[in-house]
């Protein structure tokens, strides 16, 4: 067996957060002809298990400034629809978005809420109440479907799990904690959040949920060769990514896990090491490495 090597020590934090924030000095609202804005798309449907999500805005022509646009949500006509409630069953980031010349698309941030209630579809609209710098084209509103978490297979194994998480040295460190977010409902892609604060705090795991026979749980496996962390500055090693490996060093394939008879958590048996890397090649030490693991769904 390779000689495997622990990395205590960074010069650095292993994450470091950076923030940014908009430069208005330049501020200055289009004034050229023929530029519209409207939404992207006339209807979208979410799961309530989604969380932050966006609505498209494009913008038409060739602005020389910004555009801006100011949004409400309001709900739809339809007596039919149960309406969703602003505040409650979603929350919107901001009603007004600054679009620059340069930019041709921009958003609308939501998020969901989760309420732990069972619930039909929920509907309400985004629509364009007004526009700086553009016309508003007749496509100026969206028709958003809230529906429950339960109505997707893959969602209703996302929010709150338990990780226990046993390491190479006989150590057991249990993650009380951790969400499973959906980052693609189509590929299966999906991540726990802060899955071993213990290790460091800010790392999230990679994991794919696929469909497994008719009437069970989604499969869950873990691919190899995904970043953790991207440059990290490690002492005596410089600058190196944090990535999913196999003790043989393996970068490709995926560790799969099973199922306990009850359906209630699922252990992965197979050793998953966080292999430090410089420029794609594992430079023999790790970061952590895990012999055992076991995630136990919450809700």
């Amino acid at each position: 067996m390779k000689l495997i090597k622990y990395l205590l020590v960074f010069a650095a934090g292993i994450i470091i957060f950076t923030s940014c924030s908009d430069d208005n000095d330049d501020f200055s609202i289009n004034t050229a002809a023929g530029v519209g804005v409207s939404v992207e798309n006339s209807e979208m449907t979410v799961n309530e298990m989604k969380g932050i999500f966006k609505v498209p805005l494009v913008v038409t022509g060739n602005p020389n400034g910004y555009v801006k646009v100011k949004v409400k949500v309001v709900g739809t006509d339809d007596p039919s629809q149960d309406q969703a409630i602003a505040d409650n069953n979603f929350y919107v980031t901001s009603e007004t978005i600054n679009i620059p010349a340069d930019e041709k698309t921009a958003s609308v941030e939501i998020r969901t809420q989760y309420l732990e209630t069972r619930d039909p579809d929920l509907y309400f609209r985004v629509v364009i109440e007004s526009a700086e710098g553009a016309t508003i084209e007749p496509l100026n509103a969206c028709t958003i479907a809230i529906t429950d978490r339960y109505s997707s297979p893959i969602y209703s194994l996302s929010g709150p799990w338990q990780l226990t998480l046993d390491d190479y040295w006989g150590a057991t460190t249990v993650t009380p904690k951790s969400n499973l977010d959906v980052i693609n409902d189509e590929t299966g892609e999906c991540e726990f959040v802060d899955f071993a604060p213990a290790l460091s705090s800010g790392m999230n795991l990679p994991v794919i949920l696929r469909p497994g026979e008719e009437g069970k749980p989604y499969n869950m496996s873990i691919p190899l060769g995904k970043v953790l962390v991207e440059g990290a500055n490690f002492n005596g090693l410089g600058v190196c990514d944090v990535m999913l490996i196999t003790m043989d060093g393996k970068t490709r394939g995926e560790l799969v896990g099973e199922w306990n008879a009850d359906y209630s958590e699922v252990t992965f048996n197979e050793t998953l090491v966080l292999g430090i890397m410089s420029e794609g090649s594992w430079t023999g030490y790790v970061y952590g490495i895990f012999v055992k693991m076991t995630f136990k769904p919450l809700l």
